[in-house]
């Protein structure tokens, strides 16, 4: 090794062959530690970058160390993939097997700039190296006539969908380096295993595609060209994923071979890239729950006709602010927090960056109090500006200091229930009317204890993340399956009681009760059959079966969400204000 010093701490490096480097540092030294320049030129000139010595890396912190080489790839379980043999896999990188050679982000078609790996456990047997194949020395050493062929390749690609991975691409053989400019080569081998990958030639004959794939194999896997890195715990890698081909040799049992993997983006971002993170944070996949928020109780109160009003149009907007405003500090105060597994709001928080976001958030308190303020002062009723003013300050409480209500158990439940219901729809109700009956208050509380109950189950699903982290949120504070039983409670009693009082009030405004009430009841009786079928399936032994267990109910949470909140609005539109006074 030839001792060096390009960084704060001292450092030996040996070279590869043919290519790539091992970088060895102080033992324990941290990732933070290492200047980002030199890291980026190491992997620049050597294709393949090992860091051995590094202090450990929790999976939480992995996203961070990795995200200060670019901004990171989001996959549908977040940033960190975790590469370990599993029994249940439905994909060939889950097993011990062999893994073909192929580059990472085709069939997504974004191609990530790097591979960052971290080695937790090395194999205990020998095979499990992974292969980088330096595809721009396999270009170098060809001649004229086979790079003349190679340019004229284009391969198809198809693979059933399974996840994130699968579908169906076309590339061509030869391309650009973004960074670099180099050309580089692009080809993934077939794969006869599960979720097999099929690959042929455009306009080739089956005989003549399998000719020219068989060529690339043998170019691919000169010995001139490949590296092998056998793994050992404790491994940092990062690799050229633009200019490297990689898979892996099969391992003979080895289970304890873990390798975690974040792929880190290409830099550069446009307006496009800002504007689709600004609305990103803003959560709009949570309106098709909102809208009967602030529809119900205006519908009970006044009716659709008396909706066309610029007082009305006021409220929307501010109803919806305040709900952006939630969601926007949120998301910015668990940016580290998100980074495993809700990617996106995280690194849509450091795309447009910590500062901007602040002031994103500024201004929607200042437009939101001023739209109050109008709408107070117009309609002389005080208790508007009120409400929106403990609405923010209630809504920055759940997700910061001093009191991150979200992190104090049972509170967190009777605060998204003020939050997300009592509170938005108390402030539509004063703003539409001045008749705010208790059957009405009695049917917002039961309405908003029907949803709740709901999100519980989103509460239970993250269970073990929020115990890694720290976060004392109620499943924490009363385990699975006392907080799936809150959860069975808030739907079951809020569910009978909430058609209780629709059927009342349908009564009361001469309204056929089956029309208005049957959405709710069979959308009520189905989720609270789902959530009672989860009830039973998670008194398993251990919480990982039991959330595994979990899972796939909880992943229609948001069809739940959104069943029981419409059939709400259609029984509220069936009733109208026929009801009131009555």
């Amino acid at each position: 090794m030839s001792p060096t010093k390009p960084l704060d701490v001292a450092v030996a490096t040996r070279l590869l062959e043919p290519f790539g480097i091992v970088v060895t540092v102080p033992s324990g030294t941290a990732f933070a530690a290492l200047d980002v320049d030199q890291l980026h030129a190491w992997v620049r000139d050597h294709k393949v970058l090992v860091l051995r010595g590094i202090g450990s890396l929790e999976k939480r912190e992995l996203p961070g160390a990795a995200r200060r080489l670019g901004p990171l790839c989001s996959f549908a379980f977040g940033a960190v993939n975790e590469l370990r043999p599993d029994p249940a896999a439905k994909n060939y990188l889950y097993t011990n097997r062999a893994v073909p050679l192929h580059w990472d982000g085709a069939f997504i078609g974004k191609i990530p700039r790097y591979l960052f790996f971290h080695c937790i456990d090395a194999p205990e047997v020998d095979g499990g190296e992974t292969i980088f194949v330096d595809t721009t020395r396999v270009w170098d050493v060809a001649d004229d006539a086979t790079r003349d062929r190679w340019r004229s390749l284009r391969f198809v690609y198809e693979a059933e969908k399974v996840v994130h991975y699968g579908g169906r691409f076309e590339a061509r053989v030869v391309g650009r380096h973004p960074i670099s400019g180099e050309t580089v080569l692009r080809f993934a081998e077939p794969v006869d295993d599960l979720n097999p990958v099929t690959v042929w030639a455009e306009g080739l004959t089956p005989l003549e595609s399998a000719t020219v794939i068989t060529e690339l194999r043998r170019a691919l896997t000169a010995e001139s060209v490949v590296v092998a890195h056998a793994w050992e715990s404790g491994d940092i890698v990062i690799a050229d994923n633009h200019a490297l081909l990689h898979g892996r040799r099969a391992f003979v049992g080895g289970e304890r071979r873990h390798i975690r993997r974040v792929n880190v983006a290409n830099p550069g971002r446009t307006w496009r890239d800002a504007l689709r993170d600004a609305v990103r944070i803003r959560r709009p996949e949570f309106m098709v729950a909102e809208i009967p928020i602030l529809l119900i109780p205006a519908l009970l109160l006044v009716g659709a006709r008396q909706l066309a009003t610029t007082a009305f149009a006021e409220l929307t907007l501010l109803f919806f602010l305040l709900f952006h405003f939630g969601d926007m500090i949120n998301c910015l105060a668990d940016r580290d927090l998100d980074a495993v597994y809700k990617t996106r709001l995280s690194e849509a928080i450091y795309g447009l960056g910590v500062r901007n976001v602040t002031w994103q958030i500024a201004a929607t308190v200042a437009f939101a109090l001023g739209l109050a303020t109008h709408l107070a002062w117009t309609m002389a009723r005080p208790e508007i500006f009120a409400l929106v003013v403990f609405g923010l300050l209630l809504g920055a409480q759940y997700s910061v200091g001093p009191l991150r209500l979200k992190g104090k158990g049972a509170w967190q439940v009777a605060t998204l229930w003020a939050l997300i219901f009592l509170g938005p729809m108390a402030l539509v109700a004063r703003t539409v009317s001045t008749a705010w009956t208790w059957p009405l208050f009695a049917l917002i509380a039961c309405y908003g204890a029907v949803q709740e109950g709901i999100i519980l189950i989103n509460t239970a699903e993250d269970l073990p993340e929020d115990l890694e982290y720290g976060i004392e949120t109620t499943a924490v504070s009363l385990g699975l399956r006392r907080c799936v039983g809150l959860a069975l409670g808030l739907v079951g009693a809020g569910g009978l009681a909430l058609m209780g009082l629709l059927a009342v009030m349908a009564a009361r405004s001469h309204v056929h009760r089956g029309v208005a009430l049957l959405p709710l009841a069979v959308a009520w009786t189905w989720v609270f059959g789902e959530i009672a079928t989860v009830f039973v399936r998670v008194g398993a032994p251990s919480l990982r079966e039991a959330v595994a267990r979990l899972r796939p109910s909880a992943r229609r949470m948001p069809l739940w969400i959104t069943s029981t909140a419409w059939s709400t609005l259609w029984a509220a539109a069936w009733i109208g204000r026929g009801w009131v006074g009555r």
